[in-house]
């Protein structure tokens, strides 16, 4: 959307510049270029710009610094990271516009200059604070850097300005689990065992006579650390069950490899083979006890396999170690509810909540459970704040749907199952509800078509009320 922004912006300055008869061929390469970009047919957008400033070298400063931005983003879409950079450059000694350093920003970024793109992401942040797509590309860069905590709140700030962005939310989840396995590593190496340094009798070499002055190295045999990368590198391909066999030959080496154990065991959670997971997790914890994030993991694989008290034991202890994790209280919360503790389970998704007071699936299953004990405002009210975070969940505007109708408040009811609606077109409780709604309004009303699009969706109870209503 910004490079449109910039479209419409150079229109008004055309129509006044335009006026100039003397330079009306440059104008008229400049509207060719214009177009092509908006195309993006980038090569012939070049070429019309080029003509533009070679036919006027002088032309209007404003109608110029369009003219950078344009150009300098077809040369980004060409790849010419450096001819870009050079536009934008030259837009900013113009005008130092928000979206001039974002644009010279995303270009620094392509070219794998970081620290400069992060710079000028800052820069468009300081003239406008509310421009989130340089708040997602600064915590991107940030996460590469793998300065996580920066780039968990440069996420934080871009689904705060727009909770919308679903790709801002999958990559702070992504951070956050970046970051607790490096500081899982980082635990690990704390007990690794310095290396030995390299003797004659580790290295051996054969030395014939002076004559030949030739020297026979034997060959090295691969270490644990050797074969652990490999595994890794099998891990990021995401290959998993060669990992699990590269692993299983590095502990075979180093039987205390904290590392492989752990990688071992969340090649195994990919796989599903949660017992294995568990057993690997255990023998991290024996080599490190003190670290939160085994207990975490243990503890969700625990829960796929319905250990739930389990879960919690796991949860708890994780929790001890490091209370500000909120997906540690969500979790527990969760194996709370399916143990029927719907006190303790609210009393950790309130937890949930305040650690992260925009955890949007724990305001929806605190007000699920508020739903179930009746307590229909009070559930109405946590639903509304899930809206908040996140307008477009069809879940939460049909569940507060439910709430209303619960309520006999059938008018707002019928507002959101038609919201929920038009957000998941193929919601067939959806259709349900409202088709019961419209009738308990005014029998008058013709609800029968929503429960017939809820049949043919699939909803078989619908069958029943047509039969009742529909006659």
């Amino acid at each position: 959307m910004r490079y449109i922004l910039i479209s419409f912006a150079v229109v008004f300055t055309l129509q006044a510049y335009s006026q100039k008869s003397i330079q009306q061929t440059a104008i008229e390469y400049f509207q060719n270029g214009l177009k092509k970009s908006d195309l993006k047919d980038d090569a012939g957008a070049l070429l019309e710009l080029n003509k533009a400033i070679e036919t006027d070298p002088n032309m209007d400063v404003r109608l110029k610094e369009g003219l950078y931005l344009i150009r300098g983003t077809s040369k980004h879409r060409l790849k010419d990271f450096n001819g870009a950079i050079l536009d934008f450059t030259k837009a900013i000694a113009i005008n130092p516009t928000a979206n001039a350093y974002f644009f010279r920003g995303y270009a620094q970024g392509a070219k794998a200059a970081y620290d400069l793109a992060i710079q000028d992401f800052s820069k468009s942040i300081e003239l406008d604070p509310t421009f989130v797509d340089a708040f997602f590309n600064r915590g991107s860069i940030y996460a590469q850097q793998k300065n996580y905590t920066a780039a968990i709140s440069d996420m934080n700030r871009t689904l705060e300005l727009n909770p919308q962005k679903e790709e801002a939310r999958s990559l702070l989840n992504n951070i956050r689990e970046l970051q607790a396995t490096m500081q899982a590593i980082e635990e690990l190496n704390k007990f690794a065992k310095p290396k030995k340094q390299a003797t004659a009798t580790n290295n051996p070499v054969k030395i014939t006579s002076a004559k030949t002055e030739t020297k026979t190295i034997l060959s090295k045999k691969k270490t644990a650390e050797d074969i652990f990368a490999e595994g890794m590198g099998k891990y990021n391909g995401h290959d998993y069950i060669a990992a699990i066999s590269a692993f299983d030959k590095a502990v075979s080496i180093k039987v205390n490899y904290g590392e492989a154990y752990y990688y071992r065991a969340m090649s195994k959670d990919e796989l599903k083979d949660y017992k294995g997971a568990i057993d690997d997790y255990t023998k991290t914890i024996e080599l490190v006890p003190a670290f939160w994030a085994y207990y975490h993991n243990r503890g969700l694989a625990k829960f796929e396999l319905q250990d739930y008290a389990g879960t919690i034991a796991d949860m708890s202890r994780s929790i001890s170690l490091n209370n500000k994790n909120a997906d540690g209280y969500f979790k527990r919360a969760r194996a709370k509810k399916m143990m029927k503790d719907d006190e303790g389970a609210l009393a950790d998704y309130n937890k949930t909540i305040e650690v992260d007071p925009r955890y949007e699936n724990a305001y929806l299953n605190m007000a699920n459970i508020k739903y179930s004990l009746k307590d229909y405002q009070s559930a109405m009210a946590n639903y509304s704040k899930a809206i908040e975070i996140n307008p477009e969940s069809s879940l939460a505007y049909y569940s507060r749907g439910n709430c209303k109708y619960s309520l006999g408040n059938y008018a707002e009811a019928l507002t959101d199952y038609s919201k929920s609606i038009e957000l998941k077109q193929e919601y067939a409780i959806a259709y349900y509800m409202r088709g019961l709604t419209k009738y308990n309004m005014n029998p008058k009303l013709d609800g029968c078509p929503d429960l017939a699009k809820a049949l043919q969706l699939g909803l078989m109870d619908a069958d029943n009320q047509i039969k009742r209503l529909c006659k």
